[in-house]
This record gives structure tokens, C-alpha cells and sequence, in this order.
């Protein structure tokens, strides 16, 4: 499901984002390269991070490249 209308980032983005290191909203963004452009989006984020800053587990992130892809590309790699 998309979490970011404006810069075509789903879950699977968000929660990749999130396993690379992104503790905020603003990261998430950064991480694809993008940034907020309506602020829909921050909630369901925000929501994602605090669930996984208090140890609730997020399914493995996997690419989201289906043939359509995000509008955004990832600004650094995820660490390992």
C-alpha cells in the first residue's frame, strides 16, 4: 500500500528505510532521495518508526521495483 502519494513510496520503502537506520520522518524521505511535499504521508510514518522503536517487528523489507518503481531513488545504502 502506498504511505506517500507524492513521492510514490509504499510500505515496503518506508520499512527499508527504516531497517537502513532512519529514526525520523525526514530520513525516511532523504533515504529515497525525496522529501514530504503534502505531509499526508508523516503520520503513517511516524506511526511505522514508533512501532519499530518499541520492538514491534516490521515483515522484511523487500524491493519494491515491480516494473513501475518509486519515483524516488535511495540516497545512501542501507548498512548491513
Amino acid at each position: 500500500m502506498y504511505v506517500c502519494n507524492c513521492n510514490g513510496l509504499n510500505e515496503r520503502d518506508v520499512d527499508a528505510a527504516i531497517r537502513a537506520g532512519a529514526t525520523r520522518n525526514g530520513e525516511v524521505h532523504a533515504f529515497h532521495g525525496c522529501r514530504p511535499e503534502c505531509a499526508k504521508c508523516l503520520p503513517d510514518i511516524r506511526e511505522r518508526l514508533l512501532r519499530t522503536m518499541t520492538g514491534v517487528e516490521i515483515a522484511a523489507a523487500t524491493p519494491a521495483y515491480d516494473g513501475f518503481g518509486p519515483i524516488c531513488q535511495p540516497a545512501f545504502a542501507p548498512s548491513k
